[in-house]
């Protein structure tokens, strides 16, 4: 089983006995195609019409601007970028979301995965398979860090059971910030010392934003000394590493950790140099959740889900030794084998729709007329069903399931 984070950070893989393969939701054209991850960045500066970092980030169909060609929208670009990790269309696929993506979002990704023949088998929280590996038998909280935006999840523990309650999502305090500041740092810096300024050519300010992007990593540490080459010159200057921290300090300011007692700190947050200790400061404890058991996590989570049943996992019942699904489901929540959402393309929407109240009762789920063909029989009366075809107004949908 395929595990993948959707982060636009580390857009990460994990596979059994397989190390874990990250690459940054990053996207550009370079030499007229289309190229995503590490190669994508060394163009963001030069090249910023030809790139485009935000495709994950919406998760949305909304239209690129510049030029991206072929892709037209968000959509395209994921599609794209899910096209170009090969992932195997045989290996059932679980996707990690944070608990800030809604379910129309994670019916675009189904649409998308459709269209790329991806064997989804189902959503499970980031956040929930981060505590799973670190904390059993207390509530927590746990940091994660995007591109552009921060999450802090909170997960609960009551008893037996272990989920994840809220997720507040903090904008503007991504990855992609924090270089953005550190750059206008040393851009500030390089003016006062040497009269150049590296922001004022793309090919200088790309120099400078590989530079400070090498910084992040497994063991995250700031260069002290940054040389751009510029003309026929080198331009360097030694850098007050404190001037640096205190940008940091500035980025976190708007994060609230006041009602935080605990806090799991993933091993994305951890890549950013010197974050961790200005995060301490600001909670009772702190603790780094290993790489090395956020798979089990996942595993544990990914056994919760049913076949036929696109699902989203956010809570779980603990016991000492494993995990099982939680057995308190309302009497009024349908059976799995009813869909949720009607997939067409990109784009899922739910079955009490408007657009679908004159084909389909919403309370049985039952097809109203003959002109809903379903499998391509008439569907008066018929009940709907996970994957079934659905045909209504000229368009042919999918019946899924999103919980």
């Amino acid at each position: 089983m395929l595990f993948l984070d959707i982060n636009d950070y580390e857009l990460s893989l994990r596979q059994s006995n397989t190390p874990v393969k990250t690459q940054p939701a990053a996207a550009a054209v370079i030499e007229g195609k289309l190229t995503f991850g590490r190669a994508a960045l060394l163009h963001s500066r030069s090249h910023p019409q030809h790139f485009n970092n935000k495709y994950l980030y919406s998760l949305a169909a909304d239209p690129i601007s510049g030029d991206l060609n072929p892709a037209k929208n968000h959509a395209d670009l994921i599609y794209h970028h899910l096209d170009q990790l090969e992932l195997p269309a045989e290996e059932p696929l679980v996707f990690g979301v944070s608990g800030q993506v809604t379910n129309t979002q994670l019916g675009l990704l189904l649409g998308i995965c459709k269209e790329a023949k991806l064997d989804v088998h189902g959503f499970v929280d980031l956040g929930l398979a981060h505590a799973l590996g670190s904390v059993t038998n207390r509530s927590t909280h746990v940091l994660d860090i995007e591109l552009h935006r921060m999450t802090l999840s909170e997960v609960i523990v009551k008893g037996s059971t272990c989920s994840v309650s809220q997720c507040e999502a903090f904008d503007g305090v991504g990855v992609s910030n924090i270089i953005e500041g550190w750059m206008n740092v040393i851009a500030d810096e390089f003016v006062q010392k040497t009269r150049f300024d590296p922001l004022h050519a793309g090919h200088t300010e790309q120099q400078l934003f590989d530079i400070v992007w090498q910084w992040l990593g497994d063991a995250p540490s700031i260069t002290p000394r940054v040389s751009i080459h510029h003309g026929d010159a080198n331009r360097d200057i030694e850098l007050n590493q404190n001037l640096l921290i205190s940008k940091l300090e500035q980025r976190l300011e708007h994060i609230d950790l006041d009602h935080v007692g605990h806090l799991l700190v993933s091993p994305r947050v951890n890549s950013i140099p010197g974050i961790v200790d200005l995060i301490r400061n600001k909670v009772d404890h702190l603790q780094i959740v290993p790489e090395n058991s956020i798979e089990a996590g996942y595993t544990v989570l990914a056994d919760l889900l049913e076949p036929n049943s696109v699902r989203r996992i956010t809570a779980a019942d603990i016991d000492s030794k494993h995990i099982q699904a939680d057995v308190k489901t309302p009497k009024t929540t349908p059976k799995v084998t009813q869909p949720t959402h009607l997939l067409l393309g990109f784009v899922a929407k739910s079955i009490l729709d408007p657009t679908f109240v004159e084909f389909i009762d919403g309370e049985t789920l039952n097809s109203r007329v003959a002109s809903c063909i379903i499998n391509g029989v008439a569907g008066a009366g018929t009940t709907l069903c996970v994957g079934d075809s659905v045909f209504i107004n000229g368009e042919t949908h999918t019946a899924i399931r999103i919980e």
